[in-house]
């Protein structure tokens, strides 16, 4: 699984300075770009990480304040269709709530693949200033975590468990062995950041 969270500026030309939009913009001009187009090159960009991610064997969750809506916003339902994402909260209430508090349409999005959505428990947006003080609504996915993960759940050990002591000379040399060969000793060493004392205690 990878989430990935996303910002869509909301602008689509004639933004001021100090804009999102415009940084975008200045940013793809530099990088050569010729007619940057902020709100359409992230849905590109998106597509083509989630198309490299799924090549890897994830399932991806896109979280995105997408300042946009599925119904009005052609260009983010086509990316939604591409990208071959489904909107959990809509299949489920077959509603659009307003989530920004100035305007009148559902912006923020939780979209995933279709695989994932069997293990949702809870899907939903918090009221307007609950949890974050903000001028969007909060969404939220609760998962059952056996379900999303199949089962097979990496829980490591508490802090106190991972716990070891100098009396315990097996755990210390295994300990320093794993050092040894993460630690880039020589360099380290020659750049003279590591310095070797031998103290005689009497």
């Amino acid at each position: 699984i990878v989430v990935i969270t996303a910002y869509r500026v909301c602008q689509s030309s004639n933004a001021g300075p100090n804009t999102a939009y415009t940084h975008q913009q200045s940013a793809m001009m530099k990088d050569g770009v010729v007619n940057p187009r902020p709100r359409k090159q992230i849905l590109n960009d998106l597509t083509k990480l989630i198309e490299e991610k799924r090549s890897k064997g994830y399932r991806p969750i896109v979280m995105m304040d997408a300042n946009g809506s599925t119904f009005s916003d052609k260009e983010f339902r086509e990316f939604q269709q591409n990208a071959v994402l489904e909107d959990p909260f809509y299949r489920k209430f077959e509603e659009m709530p307003r989530t920004y508090n100035r305007g009148t349409k559902r912006l923020d999005y939780i979209l995933m693949d279709a695989g994932l959505q069997h293990a949702i428990r809870h899907i939903g947006y918090l009221g307007s200033h609950e949890a974050v003080h903000s001028d969007h609504s909060m969404a939220w996915v609760d998962f059952d975590e056996k379900l999303l993960f199949r089962g097979l759940i990496n829980r490591p050990p508490n802090a106190i468990n991972r716990q070891f002591t100098l009396h315990q000379e097996d755990k210390v040399e295994k300990f320093m062995d794993e050092l040894r060969k993460g630690t880039a000793y020589r360099s380290l060493r020659e750049l003279g950041l590591i310095a070797f004392t031998q103290i005689d205690i009497l």
